[in-house]
């Protein structure tokens, strides 16, 4: 995996292009329901390892519990066909998510994190997928 983490890319930007850039950074990674706690932690942890991963643990906890809740409340609103087609839909996302994230299995520590900061984002898009589609669904009922 060759990426870097999302909180990374805007500590880069902000230092790089100032505030402006930061808030722009910060406003699409709420779009998709990150904590701003999540960040902060990140950067109180000064690039150690063990507490960036606690911080990423606490993190993908609150996003798993959500992308749950979401999955939950959008299959009750839908007919079985819909349920059936919504529980194969996450089955492929989840191993989509899977390969997507993966790290590379000869690297070190910062792509282990850059793997798990990947995993966390990817939920987080999908508990808002999840939520917008139950929305939807909410409205047409």
């Amino acid at each position: 995996m060759k990426q870097l983490p999302v909180l990374l890319i805007i500590s880069l930007t902000l230092a790089a292009f100032g505030t402006q850039a930061k808030a722009t950074a910060l406003n699409k990674v709420d779009a998709i329901g990150l904590r701003a706690s999540y960040s902060k932690c990140i950067d109180a942890a000064d690039g150690v390892t063990p507490v960036m991963q606690s911080c990423m643990r606490v993190e993908n906890a609150y996003q798993d519990k959500r992308l749950n809740a979401a999955y939950k409340k959008l299959r009750a609103q839908l007919d079985k066909n819909k349920q059936a087609k919504l529980r194969a839909d996450e089955r492929i996302w989840l191993d989509y998510r899977k390969s997507h994230c993966a790290p590379d299995p000869d690297a070190g520590q910062a792509d282990a994190l850059s793997s798990f900061d990947c995993s966390i984002l990817e939920t987080a898009k999908q508990a808002a997928t999840l939520e917008n589609r139950s929305s939807i669904e909410r409205l047409k009922q």
